[in-house]
């Protein structure tokens, strides 16, 4: 079961997605830097949240632009590819786990 606690990597807040992006980083991501991705035409939901995927397909197609590598010289790494798929493989998980029920 999951809470309003837990994030969901296909409805972040700029603050969650700054916070999973830093720790896949190790580098510091803050909210401010998400929110201007997000005005540089990162793609969000009806509702201004991130899907992680997408927010990684993005970033990936901005890889030739001379500007990201400094911007972003974590994104390459094994470690942001690793903590990305830890992210997918804990939505995954949360999804198997029977579904709420109002008795």
């Amino acid at each position: 079961m999951t809470d309003e606690s837990t994030p969901r990597i296909t409805a972040l807040t700029p603050a969650q997605a700054a916070r999973i992006l830093a720790a896949a980083g190790q580098r510091r991501i803050t909210e401010a830097m998400v929110k201007a991705d997000v005005e540089a035409g990162a793609p969000t939901n009806a509702d201004g949240t991130l899907n992680l995927i997408h927010y990684a397909a993005w970033l990936a197609r901005r890889w030739n632009d001379p500007a990201f590598p400094r911007a972003f010289p974590y994104f390459n790494t094994e470690r942001y590819w690793g903590e990305h798929i830890l992210a997918l493989r804990e939505q995954a998980a949360l999804l198997q786990e029977p579904p709420l029920r109002w008795d």
